[in-house]
């Protein structure tokens, strides 16, 4: 099955992105987060529990 289409890979690629942007917005709101109130803001099982599902996306 060789489709490898520009649509394709462009919907491959989008997938991915959507995918990976609640992993990348907890990371970044943290880090704001922390940089506010000088304490650590993390919630550090939202990315362990989404990271799988981003990974099987990057396949």
């Amino acid at each position: 099955m060789q489709n490898r289409g520009v649509l394709t890979k462009v919907l491959a690629v989008a997938g991915t992105v959507l995918v990976w942007i609640p992993i990348l917005f907890t990371i970044i709101t943290a880090v704001i987060g922390t940089i506010y109130a000088r304490r650590v803001r993390f919630d550090f099982l939202m990315p362990a529990e989404l990271f799988p599902i981003a990974l099987v996306g990057a396949l």
